[in-house]
């Protein structure tokens, strides 16, 4: 069952990343998410914005919900009760990576 965006509360933090809330609303289950800081600072870099991560969070947050939402829905939950996270292979996948690093011609 997809998941959905509790409110806009988003937590900050330049340690961990941006830890989000969705919520399962067939179950009336609530579940904390993280996009973690090395996502979302690969995820600026490959945008060209630097180390901006918190403009990554911003610009990519409705694609960061609807991953978590699809992970949740792969492989359900932690089991032991951490924060389902958000990786950067999900969000700047490889493919897309490998076009900053063609030859120039």
């Amino acid at each position: 069952m997809p998941l959905k965006r509790l409110n806009e509360f988003a937590e900050i933090d330049n340690l961990i990343g941006v830890d989000f809330v969705m919520v399962d609303e067939a179950q009336g289950t609530q579940w904390k998410c993280r996009a973690t800081y090395e996502t979302l600072c690969d995820r600026a870099a490959f945008d060209g914005e630097g180390r901006n991560w918190v403009r990554a969070w911003e610009n990519h947050m409705g694609t960061i919900e609807a991953l978590a939402s699809t992970k949740y829905d792969a492989v359900g939950m932690p089991k032991d009760g951490s924060p389902l996270l958000i990786e950067t292979l999900e969000l700047t996948p490889l493919s897309n990576a490998k076009s900053c690093f063609q030859a120039r011609g």
